[in-house]
């Protein structure tokens, strides 16, 4: 894996009239597991799309290894980082593998085929989350933790160095929300994967980031290690509860418990 300088500095984006980003400067640090949190309608989702080229900001710039990102083709980025949306539809009638074989489409011309490297890109990615023997079945057909396995095979099909994912844990149960993080922290401590994560439950990201990012009304108010963001005074300015924080007894990370009334 290669390891990429990238960052954003004094990011203000936004949609139509509406501002969302005030200001937002980050750097995101290369093989590390990243998280975005904070409450519904921060920014996360708009940052994310920002750090991806999906969404040109009004001031500020994104760098990637010292040139701004508008200035890579699309086609360029799609081979540095694979980006996984909220929420991913599938045509009915899609193979597992018919799906995961489109993360090749970076590495190919206009006229190019399909050629053995792909083909092992492809299997390989399948090894790697472990639904080798799936291959051949309808996606629409999956669980939902199956299809997430797919998703993220077919980013690591791209064979990039960044994965971005945005709430990749949403509508799962404990068990799958879990089995899918374990999969990230796998891929990140064996292949030396990026990783950029959009959570809504704080602790879970704080079980399995390096790093947090902590944003509130589109402004970044704090970064670090999950032991300094973590912190009861943060839970209350950004989502407005009064908690504890105790320690995780499995792996020592900082635990939120809610007080209530």
């Amino acid at each position: 894996m290669q390891e990429h300088d990238f960052y954003c500095e004094n990011i203000n984006a936004g949609y139509t009239e509406k501002a969302i980003l005030n200001n937002v400067s980050l750097r995101i640090p290369a093989g590390k597991i990243s998280v975005l949190i904070g409450a519904n309608g921060c920014g996360k989702s708009t940052l994310l799309r920002v750090l991806a080229g999906f969404l040109i900001p009004t001031t500020g710039q994104v760098k990637l290894d010292g040139k701004q990102l508008k200035q890579y083709s699309p086609k360029q980025v799609a081979q540095i980082l694979a980006v996984l949306p909220q929420q991913s539809s599938t045509p009915a009638g899609l193979k597992v593998i018919d799906l995961i074989s489109q993360g090749r489409f970076p590495h190919h011309s206009l006229f190019s085929r399909f050629s053995k490297q792909d083909e092992r890109a492809v299997l390989e990615a399948m090894e790697m989350v472990g639904i080798t023997e799936l291959a051949k079945r309808d996606v629409s057909e999956l669980s939902g933790g199956q299809k997430q396995r797919v998703w993220i095979a077919l980013a690591l099909a791209q064979q990039t160095d960044i994965i971005f994912l945005d709430e990749p844990t949403t509508f799962l149960d404990m068990a799958y929300q879990v089995e899918i993080l374990n999969l990230l922290a796998d891929l990140n401590r064996r292949f030396g994967k990026t990783i950029v994560v959009i959570l809504h439950d704080i602790n879970l990201a704080a079980r399995y980031a390096d790093r947090l990012f902590a944003l509130k009304d589109g402004v970044l108010i704090k970064e670090g290690a999950p032991r300094t963001v973590v912190k009861k005074d943060l839970i209350k300015e950004v989502f407005g509860l009064n908690s504890m924080i105790v320690e995780d007894p499995v792996v020592h990370s900082p635990v939120v418990v809610p007080i209530g009334k």
